[in-house]
């Protein structure tokens, strides 16, 4: 009896001794969930642009009469690749630009000779180029919500098709597959912007018409960009 006693006791105190050192301090759970913004690099792109022709003089620009206004549009997909933890990515993937030549004299192709003819003007001529390219860039995104992103990059692809658009007062016809233009496309370009907003520079080391052509010209081109996704 004594020793059931005995042993109840130290049971006891040793219950207390162990619950004194207990924290029952209530702690209110945190059930707030606070968003990441994502920082990742954007996916797809629109692109709206005014095409300068480069590697012409004067008297060249002249004879094709060369409007103002030169404009193109392009569409990319990128799929961007992460480089670890940092803001660094490289990215590759699927792009077509329609760049628009729109001149009022007339074009004519002979004997393999490309040249324009100012004598006969049109009221609206637009050669019509439609590209397929394969872009690659590596490109740098910051954090937060403000984001900052820079993209340098080349592209390499070929030309899917093209027409020749003529407009006069007393006809309108379309043309296609027209002689010595360059099949190959190919430059670098950047992009740089804030949120879904960047500027973007093209420049094409290929040439518009095939090398034998005396009045070639290379683009460059200089516009807006958004950032769907």
């Amino acid at each position: 009896m004594k020793k059931t006693f005995l042993i109840l006791f130290i049971v006891g105190v040793s219950i207390m001794k162990l619950s004194s050192q207990i924290d029952t301090t209530f702690v209110e759970p945190n059930l707030a969930i606070e968003p990441q913004l994502s920082s990742k690099p954007q996916k797809f792109f629109v692109s709206f642009y005014q095409n300068f022709w480069l590697d012409m003089d004067k008297s060249q620009k002249d004879s094709m009469t060369l409007n103002d206004f030169q404009p193109s549009f392009a569409a990319n997909f990128i799929y961007p690749i992460m480089l670890g933890n940092s803001q660094f990515a490289i990215a590759c993937g699927l792009g077509m630009k329609i760049d628009n030549i729109r001149f009022q004299s007339d074009l004519i192709s002979q004997d393999s000779i490309f040249y324009f003819n100012p004598q006969n003007i049109y009221k609206k001529q637009k050669l019509v180029l439609p590209y397929i390219y394969l872009p690659v860039e590596f490109s740098y995104t910051s954090k937060g919500e403000n984001t900052f992103r820079l993209a340098l990059g080349g592209f390499f692809g070929i030309k899917i098709t093209d027409h020749l658009k003529q407009i006069n007062a007393d006809f309108k016809q379309k043309i296609y597959n027209i002689d010595n233009l360059e099949k190959y496309y190919y430059g670098v370009y950047m992009r740089i912007g804030y949120k879904i907003i960047n500027l973007s520079i093209n420049y094409n080391l290929s040439s518009v018409f095939v090398s034998n052509v005396p009045k070639n010209m290379h683009t460059l081109s200089l516009g807006l960009t958004m950032s769907l996704f």
